[in-house]
C-alpha cells in the first residue's frame, strides 16, 4: 500500500538529513543530533509509545527517555509540526491546482462528455493514518487549518478542498461532531452551492452566450448534482 503523507514526510527528512561531524567543532560545543535521534524526533510525530521507538532504532529506552527531558529535542519536534503543516498546505494547494487544470482540460471536451463526466473518488488514504497522530502535531494541524480557512476564504475551490480533508481526519480519528460545529460544516458546502450557482446565473445574464460559456454552466449544475448523489 502507497505510504501515507506523514510517511512521506518523515521518509524525504531523514533521507536528506546529514549527520553532523565532530571533527573541526571545538570539544564541549554541541555538535547537532545523531542520526538515530534525528529519526527519533521525527518518530514522535507519532503518538508511538517511546519503547516501540528504542525498538525500532535499536537504541535503549533509556536514551529516548533522556532525550525527551532536552529542550533542543523537544524544539525540534516542534518545528517537525510547523514543517509537516506546511507540507501538507502544499499538497493541499498542489491538489487544488492539480483539479482545476483537470477542469480546464474538461472544457476542450464535447458537451456531452462534461454532462456525463464523474470526477474521480478522492479516498483520502493518504491520511489513514491519521488516528495515530500525536497531540501535538494534530493541535498544530488544527490551529493551522483554522488560518487558511481564514485566509483562503475567497477561494472556493481551496476551501473545498481544507473542507473535505478536515472531514477526512474527522472520519479517520474516528471523532463525533458537536451539534453546534455540524452546524458550522454546512457553511462552506453551502457556500461552494452558492459560489456555483452565481456562476451559471451570470452566465445566463450574458448578453452574448459563448459555447464556452455553455459548457461552464453545464460543468457547474453537473458537479452540484453529483454532490446530491
Amino acid at each position: 500500500m502507497k505510504n501515507t503523507l506523514l510517511q512521506e514526510f518523515i521518509i524525504e527528512k531523514a533521507k536528506n538529513y546529514l549527520e553532523p561531524q565532530r571533527k573541526g567543532t571545538p570539544k564541549g560545543d554541541p555538535i547537532g543530533f545523531s542520526k538515530e535521534k534525528f529519526l527519533c524526533s521525527l518518530y514522535m510525530l507519532y503518538n508511538t509509545p517511546q519503547k516501540e521507538i528504542a525498538q525500532m532504532l535499536k537504541i535503549s529506552y533509556g536514551l529516548v527517555r533522556k532525550w525527551n527531558t532536552e529542550k533542543a529535542f523537544k524544539d525540534t519536534i516542534l518545528i517537525h509540526c510547523f514543517e509537516f503543516a506546511d507540507y501538507l498546505f502544499k499538497y493541499l494547494r498542489d491538489k487544488t491546482n492539480s483539479d482545476l487544470q483537470q477542469h480546464k482540460i474538461l472544457m476542450q471536451k464535447s458537451l456531452d462528455e462534461i454532462v456525463n463526466y464523474v470526477r474521480p473518488h478522492w479516498d483520502f488514504n493518504e491520511f489513514r493514518d491519521y488516528k495515530n497522530y500525536s497531540p501535538q502535531l494534530d493541535y498544530t494541524l488544527l490551529s493551522s487549518f483554522q488560518r487558511w480557512a481564514k485566509e483562503t476564504k475567497n477561494d472556493i475551490s481551496f476551501a473545498s478542498t481544507l473542507y473535505s480533508v478536515m472531514g477526512a481526519f474527522r472520519h479517520f480519528g474516528e471523532i463525533k461532531k458537536p451539534e453546534e460545529e455540524k452546524r458550522n460544516d454546512k457553511n462552506l458546502p453551502n457556500m461552494f452551492e452558492k459560489y456555483m450557482l452565481q456562476k451559471v446565473i451570470d452566465i445566463l445574464l450574458k448578453k452574448t452566450i459563448t459555447k464556452n460559456d455553455i459548457k461552464e454552466a453545464v460543468s457547474a449544475l453537473s458537479i452540484l448534482r453529483q454532490t446530491k448523489e
